[in-house]
């Protein structure tokens, strides 16, 4: 049948369909890159600084564009090996500082484009995934979506222009009210009298050093759910490539997921409050926990279960507020034992394979105990006597001939023979007691 050809992944082979594995000459010769990229732009930014305030960007842009550039002819010269690796690192390290030189401005009200510092990078990044030497290479996508979600934050939201929060999660305490390293030397009224707020508006100004008091809460809900859409849909593309056989394709995705997803719940934290906050970590971490299930992935199903635990500890930090440290203790010891009880039981009741069983998690349910064999009432089958037939008379019976494996198609010669049966008297006469046997039948007439 004629068909459209290999999809936009399978042209990637092997990158896509498996993960990369770890090797230690490839890992040195990335960690000699990075200390090679880092002494460049040591020497770069010494000469855009100049000795009296002349300095120059035309060193670091030369050098970055020699660094990109050497990347790419690694990657087309040296596919699978550690020189090939060492080039995706120098594509990977140099385009950021490559488009800091670039945009550099001194005198502007911005002396860097955010934009194109996040922009392009992440479209060249993505689009050398695709096609070209770099092709299928994890780190270039992983980079590509971790920036592109950055971009989106910083053209919709501008966090550095309006602030951001980190949440009341991270604010407002939570859990016992008697906390168990509480003491006057830590004593908060005396640290505000020591550091009051009049004190830091008059040393740093009004706080607006982001442009807002402490964040607008509007662009901060915005943030957080433009990077819950960001990392919930990179966990949604993970699990289709997944299922599809891609699992390399979906490494990358998933560092970014881990990223963006847990970012979006922070921001949110405002809007959510401590409880909310704590569902969101439980509800994310069970997710992302059952993804990397599914999909074999065992740093994905660990850091779901931490999301699971933070959630957990925020949950019933934010219901036993008031009460002490030895109660919070307590409870945390029942939920732990509880939950760990609740999983085994669920392992048994879903069927999922145990660890040493190769292969992602499967949920078959609890395997049923095989049907019993009828005895009783079975229908006859060949060989078997027939109704009034006495058993030494079956016994003694030629069976049916039945050709073995290698021979001819047929009977041996003289029609079938029966071998020895133990039921069969001496001289072919009945055994002794036994009833007689019925008269033959009358020959027809």
């Amino acid at each position: 049948m004629a068909t459209n050809g290999p999809g936009l992944v399978d042209r990637m082979g092997a990158w896509a369909r498996r993960r990369t594995e770890p090797r230690l000459w490839v890992t040195l010769a990335g960690a000699g890159c990075l200390l090679a990229v880092f002494g460049i732009l040591v020497i770069s930014g010494d000469a855009q600084a100049g000795d009296n305030g002349d300095g120059s960007t035309a060193p670091g842009i030369i050098l970055c564009l020699l660094v990109v550039a050497a990347g790419y002819v690694l990657m087309y010269r040296f596919t699978d090996a550690p020189a090939g690796s060492a080039g995706v690192a120098a594509v990977a390290l140099g385009l950021p500082p490559l488009m800091f030189f670039m945009t550099f401005d001194e005198n502007g009200i911005e002396p860097v484009s955010i934009e194109a510092l996040l922009g392009i990078p992440a479209a060249v990044w993505i689009v050398s995934y695709l096609v070209g030497p770099g092709k299928g290479r994890p780190l270039l996508l992983g980079a590509g979506l971790v920036f592109a979600w950055l971009f989106a934050l910083q053209v919709i939201v501008d966090p550095l222009q309006n602030g951001i929060d980190t949440g009341t999660v991270f604010e407002d305490p939570f859990g016992p009210a008697d906390e168990p390293f509480s003491g006057d030397e830590f004593d908060e009224d005396q640290l505000d009298d020591e550091f009051s707020e009049d004190d830091f508006d008059e040393d740093f100004g009004s706080g607006d050093s982001f442009g807002q008091e402490s964040g607008d809460s509007g662009d901060q809900t915005t943030a957080g759910v433009v990077s819950l859409l960001f990392g919930g849909g990179y966990l949604f593309a993970v699990r289709l490539l997944d299922r599809k056989g891609y699992r390399g394709s979906g490494t990358p995705m998933v560092f970014a997921a881990h990223v963006a997803l847990p970012t979006g719940i922070v921001l949110l934290g405002n809007d959510l409050e401590t409880g909310g906050t704590g569902a969101a970590f439980l509800a994310a971490g069970l997710v992302t926990a059952w993804i990397g299930a599914l999909g074999a992935r065992r740093a994905t199903t660990i850091i779901g279960a931490i999301e699971v635990t933070i959630g957990v500890v925020t949950l019933l930090g934010d219901a036993m507020e008031t009460s002490d440290a030895s109660s919070f203790g307590l409870a945390l010891v029942v939920l732990g034992i509880a939950i760990a009880a609740a999983a085994h039981l669920l392992h048994i009741a879903t069927g999922e394979p145990p660890q040493t069983t190769p292969g992602p998690s499967s949920f078959p349910g609890r395997p049923r105990p095989a049907p019993a064999m009828a005895t009783f009432g079975a229908p006859a089958q060949f060989g078997a006597p027939a109704p009034g037939t006495a058993p030494w008379q079956a016994a003694a019976a030629p069976a049916a001939w039945q050709p073995q494996a290698g021979t001819a198609a047929g009977p041996p010669p003289g029609g079938p023979r029966a071998g020895p049966s133990p039921f069969a008297p001496p001289g072919g006469g009945p055994p002794p007691g036994a009833p007689p046997l019925p008269p033959p039948p009358p020959p027809p007439a």
